[in-house]
């Protein structure tokens, strides 16, 4: 992206990263941050939260925003973007029975094991899954991945979506009110993408892909507005 600013010298860019980015061993963000700054940008590294701005889920992005323009910094205006918090009924709450797309709303297909699982949430009103009823690798050892095989909440904002919402046993994926984890058309739903978006005619797992990399386009249209104030 550097190279690319080098070359077109265009008036502003975006680039978006992971949280853990900051902590990169290379010091790739102070990098490019110094090389914007010598081709004569200003620019500003900051943590965006999802839903801070509105998007119904806990995503964290880093933004660097680097402009040729006189534009206040974005950390000083985020209350002036800032929306309630809404949540996961709020985005999916029409979709809990939707089967209208054969891909967008079609369930995991689960293992006998992860069936016992989801049951055990439901069957006990709870939204972690205690380790007495988690794989051997939970049950042995100390662990941090305590929302793995978790159920979601109906009113609060979704958990981060990765690429694996369609799997119990890769986050808290688990639809809060069906004995199921959720769909790729709730999973673009909790991302902010518009149902009228067309993924165009591939697969499941394709799908999955691009929803769970995908930038909110909430959060990127916040960053976008800013610079073109």
């Amino acid at each position: 992206m550097v190279r690319f600013a080098e070359v077109f010298l265009p008036s502003s860019i975006i680039i978006e990263n992971v949280r853990g980015v900051l902590h990169d061993e290379s010091n790739v963000v102070d990098i490019a941050q110094e090389a914007l700054e010598r081709l004569g940008y200003t620019v500003e590294v900051l943590v965006l939260h999802g839903h801070h701005l509105g998007v119904p889920q806990r995503r964290h992005r880093v933004f660097l925003l680097a402009t040729n323009r006189d534009v206040a910094r974005l950390a000083k205006e985020l209350p002036y973007y800032a929306q309630p918090a809404r949540t996961f009924g709020w985005a999916c709450g029409d979709l809990t029975d939707n089967r209208n797309d054969p891909v967008l709303d079609a369930t995991g297909i689960f293992s006998a094991a992860s069936k016992q699982r989801i049951d055990y949430l439901f069957d006990n009103d709870c939204y972690d899954l205690p380790n007495s009823e988690r794989p051997f690798c939970h049950r042995d050892k100390p662990h941090t991945y305590n929302s793995v095989y978790g159920r979601m909440k109906w009113d609060e904002p979704a958990p981060t979506i990765t690429t694996g919402f369609g799997s119990m046993g890769q986050g808290r994926f688990v639809h809060p009110k069906q004995r199921r984890t959720i769909t790729p058309h709730e999973a673009a739903r909790l991302q902010f993408i518009p149902d009228f978006f067309s993924f165009g005619d591939t697969n499941r797992a394709t799908i999955a892909e691009m929803i769970g990399n995908a930038v909110p386009p909430k959060m990127a249209y916040v960053a976008a507005l800013h610079l073109l104030r």
